[in-house]
């Protein structure tokens, strides 16, 4: 079996950013007193990583707001095609 070949930086742009901006924001924020203690920090982290902070991708919103708005939006569609449907039935 072949070992991988060395992945050069720039070939993984979202994999660097990530790493950036968790030591960044993370790692070096700290002196960490043991194991337990720092995983504890990168739980908390991931949680506002994944679910709060706003991603440019999402038009600045927060995942969980977004899901929530398209939630909302498949809710409200739902409902109209059911209106529509329950208008033509009587008709």
């Amino acid at each position: 079996m072949d070992r991988p070949s060395f992945i050069d930086p720039m070939q993984n742009g979202f994999v660097e950013r990530f790493n950036g901006k968790l030591g960044d924001e993370c790692l070096k924020e700290r002196l960490f007193e043991d194991l337990h203690y720092i995983r504890g920090i990168l739980a908390d982290w991931q949680q506002d990583y994944n679910l709060v902070r706003p991603h440019s991708s999402l038009n600045g919103l927060s995942p969980y707001i977004a899901l929530n708005t398209e939630r909302n939006k498949d809710i409200a569609n739902h409902e109209k095609l059911n209106k529509n449907i329950n208008l033509r039935l009587c008709a």
